[in-house]
């Protein structure tokens, strides 16, 4: 069982990409990890057909060894002497990313990409890790410098809400910051009839029921991490859009995965739509 700590950043040269590398060396210095950067290519038919620049497959590795080159070096430029290491894989960037996961603390992506990790936000393979990758995933989008504020975590009514619970107080032990708990409720329409026009406004004992029901949830965390301070949010406002708003403002915002607590900028993940997001 591999014990270090490890940061992995997917990488395809792109913007948001090195915006990926930048945040992702600031964790792995932050955590003293080692920061792994991987970049994948498709091998497709023909691969030893040639070209000006030698084989098909030979100028898919050139490539990648200047696209690491350069991540190792903005990785430095941020992080100093924090240990790098890269690797080239040729395969599909998910199945790569997620091989990668298996030994990492935690996994980075950017939010787009040119190819490799193309459309990391929305696209399939952004969401794919997100959603398979055994340890947390962040991804980045926006401002990759963010040492103040909060952490914030969304906390769902549903019964997996739970699990993004740990990773958020973790990484705000980590960081040294306060913790803001968001839930957001709607309330039940009754049904119409003749007689009786529904109603949606909430009552004072629905939203008191909301709040008990947070309380509770984060006392254990609280008991695990007392040096953390925490903060609740409960809001009947639309549960994304509050986040995104928050996440102006916040380091990370973090939201559950199916049981899993994960750092990402997709629906489920650690995640920061202006910021580094959290998977």
């Amino acid at each position: 069982m591999n014990t270090e700590e490890l940061v992995v950043v997917g990488t395809d040269g792109s913007q948001h990409a090195q915006a990926a590398v930048r945040w992702a060396a600031g964790e792995a210095q932050r955590r003293g990890a080692t920061l792994e950067v991987v970049n994948a290519f498709q091998q497709v038919w023909g691969t030893e057909r040639e070209s000006p620049g030698g084989s098909l497959l030979e100028v898919g590795h050139s490539r990648a060894a200047e696209i690491l080159s350069d991540a190792e070096l903005t990785a430095h430029d941020v992080a100093g002497e924090v240990p790098v290491r890269t690797v080239a894989s040729v395969g599909h960037p998910l199945d790569i990313l997620l091989k990668a996961a298996a030994d990492a603390t935690v996994v980075v992506v950017g939010s787009r990409g040119l190819g490799g990790f193309a459309s990391l936000l929305l696209g399939s393979v952004g969401q794919g890790v997100a959603m398979h990758a055994p340890c947390p995933t962040v991804v980045v989008r926006g401002r990759t410098t963010t040492d103040r504020g909060p952490v914030v975590v969304g906390v769902a009514q549903s019964p997996e809400a739970p699990a993004a619970l740990g990773p958020a107080f973790a990484e705000a032990a980590t960081r040294g910051c306060a913790l803001l708990a968001v839930r957001t409720y709607q309330t039940p329409v009754p049904p119409w009839s003749p007689d009786l026009l529904p109603s949606v406004q909430p009552t004072e004992e629905q939203e008191a029921a909301e709040r008990t029901q947070l309380r509770d949830l984060l006392a254990p965390w609280q008991e695990k991490y007392p040096e953390v301070p925490v903060g609740t949010l409960v809001s009947r406002d639309d549960a994304a859009g509050l986040l995104i708003e928050m996440s102006h403002t916040a380091q990370l915002v973090v939201v559950g995965n199916r049981g899993r607590g994960s750092v990402a900028g997709t629906p489920a993940g650690l995640r920061r739509p202006e910021c580094p997001s959290g998977n």
